[in-house]
């Protein structure tokens, strides 16, 4: 099946006001773990993180973009859902795309 190529940038990214944003849980999908990045990788991108943004399409964001270094310096994009109970649960994280870049500097 062949993959989709348009994508729609999401309708609000907003940054996350609390610097220090530390979560109860972290759980990790397969997912995630896709485009080579290990379990470890992605805990140290979130120890780590440079940036935090909240994406939904409404007043309540429902995803949460998390750009840090892996252990081994290269930048990623990690995306996640921020449960009621302070639970992380990532379902991506890949090498930061050009993509999100565009997409950040929009919404500055």
């Amino acid at each position: 099946m062949p993959r989709r190529r348009s994508r729609k940038p999401p309708k609000r990214v907003a940054s996350v006001n609390n610097f220090v944003l530390r979560y109860n849980h972290v759980h990790i999908l397969g997912s995630a773990l896709k485009h080579g990045a290990t379990t470890s990788d992605i805990w140290h991108a979130v120890s780590y993180f440079i940036s935090q943004y909240e994406i939904g399409q409404s007043d309540v964001a429902d995803r949460i973009l998390i750009i840090g270094p892996k252990s081994d310096g290269m930048i990623v994009e990690i995306l996640g859902v921020l449960g009621s109970d302070e639970t992380l649960t990532v379902f991506h994280c890949m090498q930061l795309r050009p993509y999100w870049i565009k997409v950040l500097k929009e919404n500055q």
